[in-house]
């Protein structure tokens, strides 16, 4: 900074000393005060050593500490106190850091102190950025009990924010990579401790701790005890249901935990619960994988497919949840030494039939400069991928086939391309004027699809483009992205999205006629979801149901600086709307959950922050 101010003193008073003489001293009287207070303040204190001691006029920071001021983590901090606050510093962390506490109280009986972990603030980077929770002295512990990584809501709790290390100790390792910083996080730790809505109490003051689990009051359920047995006193005023010694007990006409929904519509229900939490459940269910995130779940008839995701330790690729018998079986290859897909995550998955056809996602990777510092499984280099798998499931087995195409014009990547020559060489077609003509059992542009097998094709082509093709559709809405597609019958509806211009919340493009239509309410005074993008949707017979995404928000706090519709500020809703179809118009009605169980906000909410809880 003094460089600089000497500098422009220079310049000014050789460029300007004729033209502002009267001006000059005093700039010059208001720069030499400025600099002589940055002196000042650049000096070390105890107040502005945050983390450290001033010697000779320079923070020198405790262990575990790095900055200017010693106000970031760097390194490893060893804490022995019974209770305590971990946090990352003040204001932002810094980018490329790594930190480690270690927390081990002193034993006060003959066995180990329950160690409660309890977030208090988080934000980091979503997916990029972790705090790693281990269960013991080291990486290397016998469990990893959580992975914190994105924004958690002020007004979130309950399993959430807090795990119960058990064996004495808890290691606690923040890493973040070189790309953003966000606000960081506070966690209160405390030996001899239960969960709770509250770093002060135990079991919420609703219940008694022993040996970390909570023995709940009567009227007060949950591994915290931050539940009411019958939440909103189920409704009883609205003769919706009764309060027992179970929980709600519903009217036949009623349903959910405070008896508010309809039992006629759709809803959730909890199949089973966690350890400790005394409401009547299934048992957890036999030989559960490992918890992962990011994975892809499809319904495969009455059972669940769990499909890759990212687990921290050894797991099969695929499992399948068998909803009659509550219980897990691994779906392994019929051939072990046969081809098979790589573990990854993040990556999309749908059912085919008897098939489960996978793209995508993130696999660990050797070269970490080709993932740009991706971070991959188990917290190695990281690349994405855009392999495509299918997979022919014989109830626990499964045959897999590499689909990846592998021929390619040079401006295009799979999976969708445009090879050349037409495979010729292979007997699968010729090339013509009009382009690739294929032999009656190959399709697609090069003629290297078996034509039994599903594939893509073009309708239509953009202006330019001399290939044959249907002519570009009529009435053509505004183009738009983070919009969802659904099949509808021969029809495509195109739901929400951003398109930086006016356009209708829904189209039907009916393939016979090559035409969209807008689907519009009919009434147009009637309730109807916000314009929104980054949404899902799908077909339930004749109704679209659409989930969450970013809508456009007056409040720009509540966002966190997210960037809504046309560039206005933006939120996360997690708003469930229904629409009846009937040809081309819609009637809109808002099915967002009113009543929810207090730790969970409707309906699927990710709460801005995603935890794998392996507890």
């Amino acid at each position: 900074m003094v460089e600089s101010l000497q500098m422009f003193l220079f310049l000014f008073k050789s460029k300007y000393r004729r033209k502002y003489s009267w001006f000059s001293p005093f700039l010059c009287s208001v720069l030499i005060v400025l600099l002589f207070c940055h002196d000042v303040l650049s000096r070390c204190s105890e107040h502005n050593c945050i983390n450290g001691e001033c010697r000779n006029e320079t923070c020198v920071c405790f262990e575990g500490w790095q900055g200017p001021e010693c106000q970031h983590c760097g390194g490893k901090i060893k804490l022995s106190a019974a209770s305590g606050v971990i946090t990352d510093g003040p204001g932002n962390y810094s980018v490329s850091t790594a930190c480690s506490w270690l927390v081990a109280p002193p034993r006060l009986g003959p066995g180990p102190p329950p160690l409660r972990i309890r977030l208090e603030s988080f934000a980091t980077e979503c997916g990029w950025d972790h705090l790693y929770v281990y269960d013991g002295d080291s990486v290397r512990a016998e469990r990893l009990l959580a992975v914190f990584s994105g924004v958690l809501d002020d007004g979130d709790f309950g399993w959430t924010r807090q795990v119960i290390a058990r064996s004495g100790s808890a290691l606690l390792h923040f890493f973040s990579d070189d790309a953003y910083a966000m606000e960081g996080f506070n966690v209160t730790y405390a030996a001899y401790s239960c969960p709770s809505n509250d770093h002060r109490t135990n079991c919420s003051n609703h219940g008694e701790c022993e040996d970390g689990v909570c023995r709940c009051e009567p009227d007060w359920v949950g591994i915290a005890c931050d539940e009411p047995l019958c939440p909103e006193d189920c409704n009883a005023e609205y003769g919706a249901g009764e309060c027992t010694r179970a929980g709600c007990e519903c009217a036949s006409s009623r349903a959910g935990p405070a008896c508010a929904r309809d039992a006629s519509a759709a809803g959730w229900e909890w199949r089973w619960r966690e350890a400790g939490d005394a409401r009547p459940s299934l048992p957890a269910p036999a030989h559960a994988p490992p918890p992962a995130a990011a994975h892809a779940l499809l319904a495969a008839g009455p059972d669940l497919l769990r499909v890759g995701g990212e687990t921290f330790s050894h797991a099969d690729f695929m499992y399948r949840y068998k909803t009659a018998e509550n219980r897990w079986y691994p779906i392994k290859a019929i051939d072990e030494g046969a081809v098979s897909p790589a573990p990854r995550f993040a990556h999309s998955a749908v059912m085919y039939g008897d098939e489960v056809i996978v793209y995508g996602g993130v696999v660990a990777s050797d070269e970490p400069e080709r993932g740009g510092g991706l971070a991959g499984l188990e917290g190695r280099a990281g690349e994405v991928t855009n392999e495509v798998w299918r997979g022919r499931i014989q109830e626990n087995t499964v045959i897999w086939s590499n689909a990846t195409p592998t021929a390619c014009s040079p401006h295009r990547t799979a999976p969708l391309k445009h090879c050349e020559d037409c495979n010729a060489e292979y007997g699968a077609g010729e090339c013509t004027r009009a382009g690739c003509e294929c032999a009656s059992s190959r399709a697609g542009p090069a003629c290297a699809r078996d034509a039994a097998a599903a594939g893509w094709e073009w309708r239509w082509r953009e202006a330019g483009d001399a290939r044959p093709s249907l002519p570009a559709p009529a009435h053509a809405p505004p183009p738009a992205a983070a919009h969802a597609l659904l099949a509808a019958g021969p029809d495509l509806l195109r739901v929400g999205g951003e398109t930086f211009s006016h356009a209708d919340f829904m189209y039907r493009y009916k393939t016979a006629e090559n035409r969209w239509y807008p689907i519009k309410a009919i009434d147009e005074g009637a309730v109807s979801p916000a314009p929104r993008f980054a949404h899902s949707a799908v077909m339930y017979g004749d109704e679209v149901i659409v989930y969450g995404g970013v809508v456009a928000s007056d409040e720009p706090e509540r966002g966190g600086g997210l960037a809504g519709l046309e560039g206005r500020a933006g939120e996360v809703t997690n708003e469930v709307w229904r629409g009846r179809i009937q040809e081309n118009t819609v009637i809109w009605s808002n099915a967002t959950p009113t009543a929810c169980s207090p730790h969970r906000t409707a309906p699927l909410k990710h709460c801005g922050l995603y935890s794998l809880n392996l507890s």
